[in-house]
């Protein structure tokens, strides 16, 4: 998770997480075009604009929309080992999102997510599709 500078080198930790975070954006592309640079998700981390959920294994980056009548918590990008960065951050994470007034939570991804997590009772609930213009 994002912590305050004064407590971390908050730099360095989005810097030791670039190998995951790149990976993830090149599997987020559309049509092969990209949304971010592994330095517009770092400025949005710095900026408060994303959430940085680290471990030595991999990260998960998360933002919250606030709609007018609910928040909402976006699992965006994650790379690593699945499991152990589940397993150290899904509760956390639901726990912060709630503090943020969060109802719900989504995840970004491709069609493979919903397979994997499935066992940890999240439901497909939409489809995007998408044309190159």
């Amino acid at each position: 998770m994002s912590q305050p500078a004064e407590q971390f080198d908050y730099e360095k930790e989005i810097d030791n997480c670039r190998q995951w975070i790149e990976a993830s954006l090149e599997r987020s592309t559309f049509f092969g075009i990209a949304t971010h640079s592994f330095e517009d998700v770092k400025a949005m981390i710095l900026n408060h604009q994303a959430e940085l959920w680290y471990t030595d294994k991999g990260c998960i980056i998360t933002f919250v929309t606030h709609f007018p009548q609910a928040s909402l918590i976006t699992v965006w990008l994650m790379g690593g080992d699945f499991d152990y960065v589940m397993e150290k951050w899904e509760e956390r994470i639901y726990d912060w999102a709630r503090s943020q007034g969060c109802k719900a939570l989504y995840v970004m991804g491709r069609k493979g997510w919903t397979r994997r997590l499935k066992s940890r009772d999240y439901v497909e609930h939409a489809t995007v599709v998408s044309k190159l213009l």
